[in-house]
């Protein structure tokens, strides 16, 4: 599977098969602020988290190289978030006045889970 067939975000868990894979597919161009900075055979930028035990990483397709450690991928990664999670039918959110659809398996939503430091 090449650049081209990949989502716009996704976890990344470095050391992993998968990671060396997607890796083995990059040039690496900069690096800075907690963040790296490469580019694929097809010409897309993509930017991943730098490894610390206490942080998620995730792989950003970008849109252009300027910008690319200022880019905000905070909403990205809040749907990726409640895409693999998934959202209750049923349960809305306990945080006071929250009437947002909790997330599956938690008792809160993407914004409060996120605020409370949950990437996954």
């Amino acid at each position: 599977m090449g650049a081209s067939d990949w989502p716009e975000i996704s976890y990344f868990e470095e050391g992993t098969d998968a990671a060396n894979s997607i890796l083995s597919q990059l040039e690496l161009l900069e690096e800075g602020d907690w963040l790296r900075l490469y580019r694929a055979a097809d010409g897309t930028y993509w930017r991943i988290d730098a490894w610390d035990k206490y942080q998620t990483q995730f792989l950003v397709r970008l849109s252009a190289r300027d910008g690319w450690k200022e880019f905000d991928a905070t909403q990205l990664q809040k749907d990726l978030l409640k895409k693999t999670r998934g959202e209750s039918s049923s349960n809305v959110c306990r945080w006071a006045d929250c009437s947002n659809a909790a997330l599956c398996d938690s008792e809160f939503c993407v914004d409060h889970l996120w605020d409370a430091g949950h990437r996954r």
